[in-house]
């Protein structure tokens, strides 16, 4: 008798707790805006709880944009740093780093184009080599000398370029120039 007792009190409290005051449904959360000059995005989300009185309440929530874009090769051996950006749109001087390479490398060719960089039609009016990677592998683009748009950013990373011998590896990002 006591257990039927005891657990019809325990059914009653659950009861009785689910039955104060409920949150209505809240509007879902809003679409992140874009990134402003302060590399910066902000949402509108709501919130429903005892706090709230139990009524919807809207905030603003911020977020801080991607201030940089990293990309694995192609075999994972090397890795591109492309800084500074805000998510993929960069403006003015920007730096682009083999951050990561293999240990067999001996030159670097960056490519910087337009739409797409199509490697079977070699290395494009905008490639650098680079042979010295005493310093690291780098370049620096002002992107003020381009059209604002989408383009295609490429390391490949050999040995030896003048001769038969494949690339080690080959990352290739995109990004919008927005100046």
């Amino acid at each position: 008798m006591k257990k039927l007792v005891i657990i019809v009190l325990i059914v009653a409290v659950l009861l009785l707790n689910g039955c104060g005051p409920s949150c209505p449904d809240c509007p879902g959360n809003g679409a992140w805006s874009s990134c402003n000059d302060n590399a910066v995005k902000t949402r509108t989300i709501y919130q429903c709880s005892e706090a709230t009185n139990n009524e919807c309440q809207e905030y603003e929530e911020t977020q801080d944009c991607a201030k940089e874009i990293r990309v694995s090769g192609r075999t994972g051996l090397s890795e591109i740093l492309i800084t500074p950006t805000i998510e993929k749109n960069v403006k003015g001087i920007i730096t682009v780093e083999l951050s990561k390479a293999p240990k067999e490398a001996e030159a670097v060719v960056f490519m910087f184009e337009k739409g797409k960089i199509n490697m079977e039609d070699g290395m494009g009016e905008n490639a650098h080599m680079d042979t010295d990677g005493n310093d690291g592998w780098s370049i620096i683009y002002d992107t003020t000398e381009f059209e604002n748009g989408l383009y295609e950013i490429a390391a490949v990373v050999g040995t030896d370029f003048g001769g038969n011998t494949p690339p080690l590896d080959a990352v290739v990002a995109q990004i919008v120039i927005d100046n």
